[in-house]
């Protein structure tokens, strides 16, 4: 293998395949190595501080070899393309969509604007709820599907995490593809950040796996959403630094833990307010009963599924009469940031059932028991549209499952549109006559009588998903 060389005067570095790299800026930097911009777009090299000399070094280039081999194709991870078999400073070549930033620049710039008093002007300006929770279900679906490939990612961060630079864009990548290791090895590698590292292996009883990659995920979005750190409460942040540490190993409990307040918080923001109850439960089973028992943590497919539901319910405040912010819609349809109300006429909540026909019931079946509510929402806002799909969001099967309709609200009311030739009836009023749809379809604002419709998606001699809404 040629040797490649680096010029240093220039910042050239030279891999494996003979491409020279000329590097011009520097991104970040870890206990392996440094990331570096160069004059390429989207290319990104990571070179490591020390030679390969040191055991541990050489034997982290190896891994990097092995990751490079592994069934990433598909995955918003920038795996290695190349390496650079420098011995003084070895590394390797990434690819990466241009226009990216670590997601770490948007945590600082609206944490620091919010503790020095100049309140949530960076955190709108950065995209507001709504960006975060879009980002944050891209993310945790990448990695809930790394993990079905056998793998764990090992040292998640906001370092680690780029996303678009442009608000109007919410494109997720990994970076630092060397901390990838086998999920289902207790020990695996030794790599990860302090602050976001699970107890266990900030205690040295487990390596990386994929029940701490779910730690160090909800620790980022906790920390993404809120702008505190889930064990960082006022004990610790007024108390000796060594609380900091007990904190993060575990010892003691996290800032919105439902008996134990010791650790409180009173920073941030309004955290029940702020998060849908999916996304709260969440939280709870991660850091209370998941704290000891890691089992007890949600998957990555978990989390990806009530941050997609997170997102079917994102809803914005009115700048004319509130402050024109994101958040995630609640019962009150109320903006946590100024408690302006969504006008009942400017927006509608559907809510997910199951039906079955009689016939598939048993004998001495009520009509009450032909309706199975599910914890599935969507909201709907005055100039939004949704698409009505065979599986609800928040499901693993959505994604993937047929486009029924398409629904429009406006001033002139709700317009369905058919997406396919699958069985698709309406009911203007609970109880009333169902009509079959094959083409499009207008619910008359002047029909409105705050009565429960029913948009059918199904065979109607089989169980089928029906969404119901107020009109």
């Amino acid at each position: 293998m040629n040797k490649p060389q680096q010029n240093r005067s220039k910042r050239v570095v030279r891999d494996t395949n003979g491409v020279e790299h000329e590097l011009v800026e520097r991104l970040g930097e870890g206990g392996q190595g440094v990331v570096f911009r160069t004059r390429d777009p989207g290319v990104l090299l990571k070179l490591s501080k020390v030679g390969l000399a040191d055991a541990r070094v050489h034997a982290w280039f190896r891994h990097v070899s092995w990751v490079a081999r592994q069934p990433l194709a598909g995955l918003h991870i920038a795996v290695p393309v190349a390496l650079v078999d420098n011995r003084q400073n070895p590394g390797y070549v990434m690819e990466l969509m241009d226009g990216m930033e670590p997601l770490g620049r948007m945590l600082e710039y609206a944490t620091q604007a919010l503790q020095e008093g100049e309140g949530l002007e960076s955190y709108r300006a950065s995209g507001g709820v709504a960006r975060r929770v879009r980002l944050l279900a891209k993310l945790a679906r990448i990695l809930a599907e790394l993990h079905g490939r056998g793998l764990a990612y090992g040292d998640l961060s906001p370092a680690n995490v780029f996303v678009s630079r442009s608000v109007d864009h919410d494109e997720v990548w990994l970076i630092d593809s060397d901390n990838i290791s086998v999920s289902s090895r207790a020990g695996g590698r030794m790599i990860w950040t302090r602050q976001f590292g699970a107890p266990e292996i900030l205690r040295g009883m487990s390596g990386i796996n994929s029940l701490t990659d779910s730690w160090s995920f909800g620790i980022l979005a906790f920390q993404l959403l809120t702008l505190v750190h889930p064990f960082k409460g006022d004990l610790v942040e007024e108390g000796a630094a060594e609380l900091e540490e007990q904190a993060l190993r575990g010892e003691l409990p996290w800032i919105d833990h439902p008996r134990e307040h010791a650790n409180a918080c009173s920073g941030g923001l309004p955290r029940t307010e702020l998060l849908s109850l999916r996304l709260r439960t969440l939280f709870e089973q991660c850091f209370n009963a998941g704290l000891e028992d890691p089992g007890a943590r949600p998957s990555m497919a978990e989390w990806a599924e009530g941050f997609e539901a997170g997102v079917a319910l994102l809803a914005q405040c009115d700048p004319e009469h509130g402050c024109g912010s994101s958040f995630i819609y609640n019962p009150r349809a109320s903006c946590p940031f100024c408690d302006a109300t969504i006008p009942v006429t400017h927006h509608l909540r559907l809510r997910h059932f199951i039906f079955a026909p009689m016939t598939k019931l048993d004998d001495g079946a009520s009509e009450q028991d032909q309706w199975l509510a599910t914890p599935d929402l969507m909201l709907l806002q005055r100039g939004g549209e949704v698409v009505l799909r065979s599986s609800p969001v928040g499901t693993s099967t959505y994604a993937a499952s047929p486009a029924w309709c398409r629904l429009k609200l406006d001033e002139h009311g709700l317009h369905l549109t058919p997406l396919s030739t699958l069985s698709l009836q309406v009911a203007i009023k609970s109880g009333g006559p169902l009509k079959a749809l094959n083409k499009p379809f207008l619910f008359k604002r002047e029909w409105q009588a705050r009565a429960t419709a029913s948009i059918y998606l199904g065979n109607p001699t089989d169980t089928r998903s029906v969404w119901r809404f107020i009109w």
